[in-house]
């Protein structure tokens, strides 16, 4: 979780289907 919580992000797919992928985020190996 480098990038602030501020920055406007991409829509949403991935928390859409799971909400537990701002955690673990598959397309952003970064978090």
């Amino acid at each position: 979780s480098e990038a602030p919580s501020w920055i406007p992000r991409p829509p949403p797919r991935s928390h859409a289907a799971r909400p537990q992928s701002r955690i673990k985020d598959p397309f952003k190996p970064s978090i």
